[in-house]
């Protein structure tokens, strides 16, 4: 994902998180740099939702703070991610409704813009687990 100043910012589940500052063209990269604020993960992912670089893990979801060049665990974001029925930490963005979406063992999560205030709503739509497997052919 591709911020100001030509920073891009890329995941690797058994690497970590790197950001590469590219020239003008995007042909080169000027420097690379191991982002050490948040811990590599498997089942991770890095996305762009409303301006802001967010990292997702099993231990939550991290804002990047461009003023001191840091990821910070945010627990409004983090409520899409519990421990307790973590499956992974793939975030999807609607950028159609600006709601943020995650998968848990108990079914789907995302968040909406609040109606009265800057805080997002969290909503839980309840899943059977079962529906993750598959489906099942049962013989007559």
């Amino acid at each position: 994902m591709i911020f100001d100043n030509f920073e891009i910012f890329v995941n690797h589940e058994y690497k970590g998180v790197f950001k590469l500052k590219v020239d003008a063209d995007l042909r080169s990269v000027i420097s690379l740099e191991k982002e050490e604020s948040v811990r590599k993960g498997l089942h991770s992912s890095l996305l762009k939702y409303k301006d802001e670089a967010l990292y997702a893990s099993k231990e939550g979801v991290f804002k990047y703070d461009f003023t001191n060049n840091v990821f910070k665990i945010d627990s409004t974001y983090s409520e899409l991610l519990p421990k307790r029925n973590f499956i992974s930490a793939k975030l999807i963005a609607d950028n159609t409704t600006n709601k943020l979406w995650s998968f848990t063992s108990d079914g789907l999560r995302y968040l909406s813009p609040g109606a009265l205030s800057d805080k997002p709503n969290l909503n839980i739509i309840p899943v059977k687990n079962t529906l993750y497997k598959g489906a099942s052919v049962s013989k007559i």
